[in-house]
């Protein structure tokens, strides 16, 4: 008795992304670690980091820190729920398409859309492959279509099933087609212009050669769609995914689309605002964000250009003073580094003051005791040298100097400098008429340091 052959059969989904999860944590004790120097350069898309050429180099599995790049059991089955959350925007984006289409399926709308596809391609029904193969094949070679046709695969995969395909040839229509655009690139600015720029090549000189390379890729993927497409209608049970396909059959109820079913007036208003939404979704970018670049430490020109590279603006609108760092760098941004916002976006900028800025000296001559005054210059943000002593009451101030020079209440110095207090000794205390240009000495500040190294205190 013959063995019956036993069939191949597509694994489910889970267990594939499993597999891989498992084969690359082992390729992680395998393939040896290495890292490029980077370094920023000037493209024909704007300033992009790049690897710099012959200057890889091995990097141990365990770097100084113990961080340990090798992935064991533990890692293999965290990484599904550690996936999760790296991508909970894009899980929830896609459990709202579900359950949209799930409410769109109920009104029967798609079905009775379908029946009048099947009667109008009566015959025709293959046509429908290289029509949307050749549009999405025009968004990847264009602007970089890829991943973005994916949600079409829901709107496509019930009428090519209805047209007696299976939904593997809807998975390729829409994932194929934007891809043999995306390989043959003609202006796609991800992997043209970046690359030229990269390699020192202005403007696009092989540009007739860029569209005979789309043509061929995208004629050779649609005509190999249509070939597998063909052999699956002639022999459904030859396709890798017929038992799956029989539940998603009948969970879009493809088989009983009847080619004269009728299609009412509120079945076309649920497409026509299903197709709507679906535009001002592209339209609007909705769920796109460009993460808010780290640019502390840069020049204005500097974060322009990393701002201008993410597709968003800046302006200076605040500025501090922070003595140890130089001047015009920035300090702060808003909305905060790492935080997410729309194309186009205004970063607000916070940059180190360009010349330090003037403070007033406090009023601490004759009014204040030393430890009065002592608080006082502190919290205006001055510095003290040692005090200068001069006949007087014990521990009175009598005035305050800086770089030698006497001040007065309200003159302005340098924030930070270091200022000398002028202080009672308790000796022969000074008539009123006495004053501090008559004290020995009083010119001339009592701080060993010399008024040029009081001078670059305060830098």
């Amino acid at each position: 008795m013959l063995k019956k052959k036993k069939k191949f059969e597509l694994p489910h989904v889970y267990t594939i992304a499993f597999l891989l999860i498992i084969l690359f944590a082992i390729l992680t004790w395998i393939v040896p670690s290495g890292q490029f120097e980077r370094t920023m350069m000037d493209t024909a898309a704007g300033e992009r980091e790049v690897a710099v050429a012959g200057t890889y180099q091995e990097v141990p599995k365990v770097d100084e820190e113990g961080n340990d790049m090798r992935q064991g059991l533990g890692a293999i089955l965290m990484a599904p729920t550690r996936g999760i959350q790296a991508a909970s925007d894009v899980v929830a984006f896609v459990l709202l398409i579900g359950g949209s289409f799930a409410i769109l399926t109920k009104t029967n709308a798609i079905n009775a859309g379908m029946s009048r596809v099947i009667k109008k391609l009566k015959g025709k029904d293959i046509l429908l492959i290289p029509v949307v193969m050749f549009l999405f094949s025009i968004g990847g070679t264009s602007f970089g279509m890829s991943e973005e046709a994916l949600p079409f695969y829901a709107i496509f995969m019930p009428i090519i099933m209805s047209l007696g395909y299976d939904s593997m040839t809807a998975f390729m229509v829409c994932f194929l087609g934007p891809q043999m655009g995306y390989i043959g690139s003609t202006v796609n600015p991800f992997n043209v212009l970046i690359a030229q720029g990269v390699a020192g090549i202005q403007g696009n000189p092989q540009l007739w050669f860029r569209f005979i390379q789309y043509a061929t890729f995208t004629i050779i993927g649609i005509v190999w769609v249509m070939m597998y497409a063909r052999k699956v209608k002639k022999n459904p049970t030859g396709s890798i995914t017929y038992q799956d396909d029989l539940a998603k059959r009948e969970e879009f109820a493809v088989d009983s689309v009847d080619s004269d079913m009728p299609f009412t007036l509120r079945q076309k208003l649920v497409l026509i605002v299903f197709g709507v939404m679906k535009w001002l979704d592209v339209y609007t970018r909705h769920g796109e964000a460009v993460v808010v670049p780290d640019v502390k430490g840069m020049t204005v020109d500097e974060a322009s250009k990393m701002f201008r590279n993410h597709g968003l603006v800046c302006v200076v609108s605040d500025s501090n003073y922070v003595k140890n760092m130089a001047a015009g760098i920035v300090l702060d941004v808003n909305p905060g580094i790492g935080q997410k916002v729309k194309e186009g976006r205004t970063i607000y900028l916070t940059i180190n003051t360009l010349s330090i800025p003037l403070r007033a000296v406090p009023d601490v001559a004759d009014n204040s005791s030393l430890r009065q005054a002592q608080a006082k210059v502190l919290a205006a943000g001055f510095k003290l040298t040692e005090i200068q002593l001069m006949n007087g009451e014990k521990d009175w101030v009598y005035g305050i100097k800086y770089q030698g020079r006497s001040l007065n209440a309200g003159d302005k110095v340098p924030l930070g400098a270091a200022l000398t207090l002028m202080v009672g000794n308790g000796e022969n205390e000074p008539l009123e008429s006495d004053s501090m240009e008559n004290v020995e000495g009083a010119d001339e500040p009592v701080s060993s340091e010399s008024p040029s190294s009081q001078d670059d205190s305060w830098f």
